[in-house]
């Protein structure tokens, strides 16, 4: 593939560095003699930095001219409203009300709501006398930002379709660890299945962010450059990939016992270790083609040692490891053909790509989908208001102080539609400034130096930016850092700062929290829902495999079965913590079984592709015939029976015992 431009810092430190400067330029200029110009300027830069997210140059241009204008009237109205505390605390329920429900939007204009609520909360804070000077100061903020990101975009085209391929692979190679723990008997089984679905919840989101990217810019794909049919080859590998990742499946518990002799076990978990070393060789180095891994030798030896062990196993078990070691191969090929930036077989041409992007129809009616009681954003937009309210009319009633707008602040950050999503954000937030306190703290006792301080503080403000989405807590240590230090500089009162900080802090978070049960979304409501979606989608599935001879038709089902598996992961893990009774000990079992399921859907279709791979039409029909059913009477289940059970389940066998457990289980609940 050829560069123009090599890029030298991967996506996300490049981004921290940019927002960086961004934000910390104006100040440095301008401070001096026009302290308010520079302080509007910085703010306008650094929350519409955060609504920046990776997209190409279609995405960034429409995403920069709504920010710019929305936070431009959101500074005008409200810096104009805020002068009487009645009008101001009017202004914020309203406006939060109508800036939450943007989320219904997508996550874009989620992060343009929050952001400008955010907004409000620092004019708050900032009380500016002049409303029109300082929402211009705040455009052009925002247009300063944006006209460093928006060139970086027009030079670097595909740079955050690069990182969104990068991050699948190594994503893909998290999997194969897990897939690794299979093989470990020291290693309950049902843990290695729970981690593996944890990781199938972030593969599926990465691989809708690669279609996204890839998919909605529809105007670079009818130019048909070549680095994008490029990306489009690689995208295409990159997903197969996790296909043949998803299909290395088997009846885990008879290979541990059947198999555990000669150090097949080991070896087994070898060669998978060994092939995730290589998936994040290739991820890291991705797209520049770089000299042989390593990793190889080591892995061939293994390959060796185990295909000799075959001839000492009786047939049955030795068509098992022939079966890990077909899919270690494949696997292994599908890594070297990304590296070396291969084609694939099926051509990009030959496949309706606009058929794999997640649409979500007109915004009128995607507005109106959330504008009902039981919308969970409509839910939280009210939440979110009543919150603000609360803390508007506290720390306008008791308190004078000039960082009082923190816990307003801290109220935006924390609080989400689900439960244990807001919980854990709350205990980063606490624990991340607490953390970030003290170090500020130390700082300011040891180092007696400005200059010193207002490099670290830099430098802290670049760890914000750097670990704000991955590592939350790890932002916010950065962020209080920053904060402490640069107050304590320019006004000094270093105890009243860190005690601001921390106290407004725990009462946001105090608020968050509590909030949850004001129009409470919980997610307990619609687990059966999405169970009866996610069993729904491996039927498709299957009977796409079954049926279907067209293989864009199969991958489209596939696509939809990993969605809902993903969906169904999620919604179980926000419902953990939510105060209804919900039987979770039955779900994780029903969720595993589906996700076995697909597995063996997947390994099936692959192995049908072979010319002399025929399964057997009678057990994929029965199988669909329990996956199909809710309640099938005596005579009914009598009817479907099941096939002498083998010593080690494989292929369709193991497809129809799996659909009939799954069909037991879940009459149970």
């Amino acid at each position: 593939m050829t560069n123009k431009l090599k890029i030298r810092f991967r996506e996300p430190m490049a981004d921290a560095l940019r927002n960086t400067v961004a934000v910390i330029l104006p100040l440095l200029l301008l401070y001096n003699k026009y302290p308010q110009t520079g302080i509007g300027i910085t703010v306008g830069a650094l929350l519409v930095s955060l609504t920046d997210l990776p997209g190409h140059r279609r995405h960034k241009t429409q995403n920069a001219l709504w920010n710019i204008g929305v936070f431009f009237v959101t500074a005008l109205l409200f810096s104009i409203c805020v002068s009487q505390a009645v009008w101001g605390g009017a202004a914020l329920v309203v406006f939060t009300f109508v800036l939450a429900l943007l989320a219904a939007f997508g996550a874009r204009s989620a992060a343009t709501g929050t952001m400008s609520i955010a907004l409000m909360i620092f004019t708050l804070g900032l009380k500016p006398a002049n409303p029109l000077y300082f929402s211009l100061y705040i455009l052009e903020g925002c247009c300063w930002y944006y006209g460093i990101s928006l060139l970086q975009v027009y030079l670097l085209p595909f740079r955050s379709l690069h990182q969104a391929l990068r991050e699948a692979l190594l994503a893909t190679a998290n999997v194969l660890e897990a897939k690794a723990m299979c093989y470990d008997t020291s290693i309950p089984l049902e843990d290695s299945y729970k981690r593996t679905i944890k990781l199938h919840l972030n593969i599926a989101q990465k691989q809708e962010n690669i279609r996204q990217l890839l998919l909605s810019d529809r105007r670079a794909i009818r130019k048909q450059q070549a680095e994008l049919q490029d990306l489009v080859n690689a995208s295409i590998r990159i997903i197969g990939l996790y296909e043949l990742v998803t299909a290395m499946h088997y009846d885990y518990d008879a290979v541990r016992q059947q198999l555990n002799k000669l150090g097949i076990l080991e070896h087994s978990k070898k060669l998978i270790q060994l092939l995730a070393a290589q998936a994040r060789y290739v991820g890291r180095k991705w797209p520049y083609q770089n000299p042989e891994s390593t990793i190889v030798p080591e892995f061939n030896d293994h390959y060796k040692q185990l295909d000799t062990l075959t001839e000492k196993l009786a047939a049955e078990e030795a068509a098992v490891v022939k079966g890990i070691l077909t899919n270690v191969r494949a696997i292994h090929d599908q890594l070297n053909a990304i590296q070396e930036h291969k084609a694939e077989d099926t051509p990009a041409e030959a496949i309706a790509l606009q058929d794999f992007l997640t649409l979500g129809g007109s915004w009128q009616n995607r507005l109106l989908r959330h504008l009902n009681w039981y919308s969970p954003v409509f839910r939280m937009s009210l939440r979110l208001s009543a919150l603000l309210l609360t803390g508007y009319l506290i720390i306008t009633l008791f308190s004078s102080d000039q960082y009082s707008y923190w816990c307003l602040l801290t109220i935006v950050i924390v609080t989400r539609p689900q439960l244990a999503v807001t919980w854990q954000r709350n205990i980063q937030r606490v624990v991340g400034t607490l953390v970030g306190a003290g170090i500020a703290f130390g700082l300011i006792i040891v180092i007696p130096y400005t200059p010193v301080l207002l490099t670290i503080a830099a430098f802290a403000l670049l760890g914000f930016f750097v670990w704000n989405r991955p590592k939350y807590d790890w932002s916010v240590v950065c962020v209080t850092v920053c904060v402490v230090l640069c107050l304590n500089l320019y006004h000094g009162a270093l105890t009243a700062i860190l005690s601001a900080r921390v106290v407004y802090t725990i009462m946001g978070c105090l608020l968050g929290v509590a909030g949850m049960y004001i129009f409470p979304a919980w997610v307990g409501s619609r687990l059966k829902e999405l169970l009866d979606r996610a069993i729904k989608g491996n039927r498709v599935y299957l009977e796409a495999v079954l049926n279907s001879p067209n293989q864009r038709d199969i991958w489209l089902t596939r696509k939809i079965a990993h969605e809902r598996l993903a969906q169904l992961a999620e919604a179980i893990g926000h419902a953990r913590p939510e105060p209804h009774e919900h039987n979770i000990i039955a779900l994780d079992k029903l969720q595993i079984l589906n996700y076995r399921i697909n597995a063996i859907i997947t390994s099936i279709f692959l192995a049908s592709r072979k010319k002399d791979a025929k399964p057997s039409v009678d057990r994929l029909d029965t199988a669909l015939r329990y996956l199909s059913a809710k309640d099938l009477s005596y005579e009914e289940q009598k009817a479907l029976q099941l096939p002498e059970k083998p010593a080690l389940l494989k292929g369709t066998t193991l497809l129809l015992y799996l659909a009939a457990e799954l069909y037991h289980e879940r009459r149970t609940m």
